[in-house]
C-alpha cells in the first residue's frame, strides 16, 4: 500500500478510535456522593446569582455532602469555581428543556458530565496522541488510547470530579510550549501556555504547583524575561475567574474555602502539605497498595521508566520538565498523607498524561512489554469503571462484575436498568484498542523485548500479590495469577506470530529540536 494511502487509512482508523473513546465516557452513569454533589451545589448556585450553597445544597436530595465550609454563617463548596463554571451553560441548558435538577441529582449531573470531564477526557487524550506523534512518529494513536483506555483517565471521564478538567489544562500548557519550541518563537502561545495554566489553577489549586515547573520549561528558550513576562501575565489572566469568585465570595481574592473547611479539624490542611516531612507510608500507599500506581496502573510506571528514553534521545528539557512534575506532585502528595479514599488514586491524576507520555517510545522500543502492561492496567480500569470506580477501593469491584452488578447507563432514562445495557461500554473501549493498534506503526518484536514483557508482568504480580488495601480487601491471589498468565500467553503468542528477532538498535525517528 503506498505511503500515502496508508497514513490516510491510519488517521481513519484514530478518528474512530477516539469516537469509541468519547462514546465509552459518556454511557456509564456513575453514582453521586459528596466530591460531586459539592460542585452540582456549587453550579445550582452560580445559576441562582449567589456564591453560597446555603439554599442548593438542601436541593439536591438526601445524597448532601461533606465538602462544604461555613464562612460568617453561610455554606460554601469547598471545590474551585471553574468546574461548576464550566457546567453551568449545561446546566442552564438542560433546566430550560425541563430536566429535573432538584432530588436525586444523578441524571442531570451526568448531563452535565458530558461537558465537565468528558469532552475535558477527549481534548487531553488529542493533545497526548499529538504532542507522542511528535516525539516518536506513528505511536500517536498507541500512546493516546493507553492514557484513556488503561490509566484513571478513564474513570474520571465518567465522574463529575474536577480531575479531568484541571489535568487536561495543565497538559495543554505544556503542548502549547513544546507546541512553541518546534517553530519560531512565539510570545503568544508563551502566554496561552500560561492561560491554559492559570485555568488548570481556578479548575484544581494543585495545577499552582505544576505550573512554576511549566514556566522554567518557557524560560528554557530565550529571550528569557520577555517570555517569563508573557508566560506570568497568562497565568494571572487564566485565575481571573478563580480570584473574581473569591472576592465575589469571601471578600478576598486570597480566601479559598479550603481554609475555613480544616478550621477545627486534625492537621494542618493540604495547604501546607510542603511544611511536611513527606511520608514513607503514603509513598508506599500511592505506589504499592491494591489501589496503588504499580498494582493498578502498571503501564504508567513503564512510561516513568520511558522517561529515560525521552532524555537518552535529546528531549532533555521535555525530560526534566515531567521529571519536575512529577517530583513536586509526588513530594507534595507524600506531604499531604492522604488517598483520596475512593478507588483509583485520584490526587495523582494531574502526573498521570505527564508520566505516560514516554510510553511512546516504549511502544516502539519494547512494544510486547507496553503491550502487556497496557492490558493489566486496561482490564482492571474498565471493570472498576463499569462496576462504580467510587467503590473500587473495597476491593470487591471484580466479585460485583461477575454477579452483572454494573452501573447505571443513559438507557436508563427509558426506564431500561439491565445489567446488559453496560455493553456498549465494553465494546467502545475494545473498538478503540483495535482501532489504536490499526493506527499506529507496526514495530519490531525482538526476542529480548519478550524477555523483558515477561518480567515485567511477573514483577507485577508479585507486587500485586503482596499488596495490602487500607479500605478493603487486597488483590485475590487466583486473579493475580490468571490475569498475569493470560498476558503472558498472549505475548508469546504475539512474539510467535511477529517472528520475533534476537536484537535490533534502536534510533529515535525524530530528532530533538534542542
Amino acid at each position: 500500500m503506498p505511503r500515502r494511502l496508508t497514513e490516510v487509512v491510519r488517521t481513519r482508523w484514530w478518528l474512530i478510535g477516539v469516537l469509541a473513546l468519547t462514546l465509552a465516557y459518556a454511557w456509564p452513569m456513575q453514582v453521586n456522593g459528596y466530591n460531586q454533589n459539592a460542585h452540582y451545589a456549587l453550579v445550582r448556585a452560580l445559576a441562582s446569582g449567589t456564591p453560597t450553597i446555603d439554599r442548593s445544597i438542601g436541593e439536591i436530595g438526601d445524597l448532601s455532602s461533606g465538602d462544604i465550609a461555613r464562612y460568617k454563617g453561610h455554606l460554601y463548596s469547598v471545590k474551585p469555581p471553574g468546574l461548576a463554571m464550566t457546567a453551568l451553560p449545561a446546566f442552564l441548558l438542560v433546566d430550560n428543556l425541563g430536566m429535573r435538577t432538584t432530588g436525586d441529582p444523578t441524571r442531570v449531573i451526568w448531563a452535565l458530565n458530558l461537558i465537565g470531564s468528558v469532552l475535558p477526557t477527549i481534548l487531553l487524550v488529542l493533545l497526548v496522541g499529538w504532542v507522542a506523534s511528535r516525539l516518536e512518529p506513528g505511536y500517536g494513536p498507541a500512546t493516546a488510547i493507553t492514557l484513556g483506555a488503561a490509566t484513571m483517565a478513564l474513570s474520571f471521564a465518567t465522574l463529575f470530579f474536577n480531575h479531568a478538567l484541571s489535568t487536561m489544562l495543565g497538559f495543554a500548557s505544556f503542548a502549547l510550549l513544546f507546541g512553541e519550541r518546534r517553530r519560531p518563537p512565539s510570545f503568544a502561545l508563551v502566554a496561552a501556555a500560561g492561560v491554559a495554566a492559570g485555568l488548570g489553577i481556578t479548575a484544581d489549586y494543585q495545577i499552582g504547583f505544576i505550573a512554576p515547573v511549566l514556566g522554567l520549561y518557557a524560560l528554557a528558550r530565550g529571550p528569557i524575561v520577555r517570555r517569563g513576562l508573557a508566560y506570568a501575565g497568562g497565568v494571572g489572566a487564566g485565575t481571573v475567574p478563580l480570584l473574581a469568585f473569591n472576592v465575589w465570595a469571601f471578600g478576598s481574592p486570597t480566601h479559598l474555602p479550603y481554609q475555613d473547611y480544616w478550621v477545627g479539624r486534625p492537621g494542618s490542611g493540604p495547604l501546607k502539605a510542603f511544611a511536611r516531612q513527606p511520608s514513607f507510608d503514603s509513598v508506599s500507599e500511592y505506589l504499592f497498595s491494591a489501589m496503588g500506581l504499580v498494582t493498578l496502573m502498571p503501564v504508567v510506571c513503564a512510561g516513568m521508566v520511558g522517561v529515560v528514553l525521552l532524555a537518552r534521545w535529546g528531549w532533555w528539557a521535555e525530560a526534566l520538565t515531567i521529571g519536575g512534575v512529577l517530583l513536586v506532585i509526588g513530594v507534595y502528595q507524600a506531604g499531604i498523607g492522604g488517598f483520596g479514599g475512593l478507588g483509583p488514586p485520584r490526587y495523582l491524576m494531574t502526573i498521570v498524561p505527564f508520566a505516560l507520555l514516554p510510553i511512546a517510545f516504549v511502544w516502539r522500543a519494547y512494544p510486547l512489554t507496553a503491550l502487556a502492561l497496557a492490558l493489566v492496567s486496561a482490564f482492571q480500569i474498565v471493570v472498576q469503571a463499569a462496576t462504580g470506580p467510587l467503590a473500587a477501593y473495597d476491593g470487591n469491584w471484580l466479585d460485583r462484575a461477575s454477579k452483572l452488578e454494573f452501573v447505571l447507563t443513559p438507557a436508563s432514562l427509558i426506564d431500561v436498568t439491565g445489567w446488559y445495557t453496560i455493553t456498549p461500554f465494553f465494546v467502545a473501549v475494545a473498538v478503540a484498542i483495535v482501532a489504536a493498534a490499526l493506527a499506529t506503526r507496526r514495530p519490531t518484536v525482538t526476542v529480548r523485548d519478550t524477555l523483558v514483557a515477561l518480567a515485567a508482568l511477573a514483577g507485577w504480580a508479585a507486587v500485586a500479590l503482596a499488596a495490602r488495601n487500607s479500605y478493603g480487601r487486597p488483590p485475590a491471589d487466583g486473579y493475580v495469577l490468571v490475569v498475569a498468565l493470560a498476558a503472558s500467553a498472549l505475548v508469546l503468542l504475539v512474539a510467535w506470530r511477529g517472528g520475533s528477532r534476537r536484537e535490533r538498535a534502536y534510533r529515535p525517528a525524530v530528532e530533538s529540536p534542542s
